[in-house]
């Protein structure tokens, strides 16, 4: 099913100017799917999903420092994660907030890695305890998702 984010997440892979991108949606429109198909075009698809492997969130928690959040990823998860040709796919980032803080500094430091995250709509901690502004997610690219067929920029 080909669908109208799947034009949008095209558009992002291929901008020079690409920011780490966090896609908003309320849970079951097709948030995940879309990035693994994006996932597809990439030599590399890594998916972390901070809600099933909680383990994971412990890289965010000792500092930002992408490169070393970089490191550990790759020796947990077994993968290259090469910049460039690898897609960092994030899931329920909305668990950890450290892990949404990261992204601006993936933007800032490592512009070439393709990071992507879902944020499902439900959980109230994000909204209240992290992203009280946007001021966290400046440095990222939104998506959000109101339905199965449409993503809006």
């Amino acid at each position: 099913m080909k669908r109208l984010i799947d034009h949008y997440l095209q558009q992002w892979k291929n901008s020079s100017r690409r920011k780490a991108l966090l896609i908003r949606g309320a849970r079951q429109v097709g948030k995940t799917y879309s990035v693994r198909r994006l996932g597809e075009s990439f030599e590399e698809l890594v998916e972390i999903n901070l809600e099933m492997n909680p383990e994971y969130a412990e890289v965010f928690r000792l500092n930002l420092d992408p490169q070393r959040i970089l490191r550990e990823l790759r020796l947990m998860t077994g993968k290259r994660l090469v910049p460039g040709s690898s897609l960092l796919f994030i899931d329920e980032i909305q668990q950890h907030p450290a892990a949404v803080t990261a992204l601006r500094y993936f933007y800032e430091e490592i512009p070439e890695l393709h990071v992507a995250a879902n944020h499902g709509r439900k959980h109230k901690a994000l909204a209240s305890k992290s992203i009280r502004s946007n001021q966290q997610l400046r440095s990222s690219d939104r998506i959000v998702c109101g339905s199965r067929a449409a993503c809006v920029q």
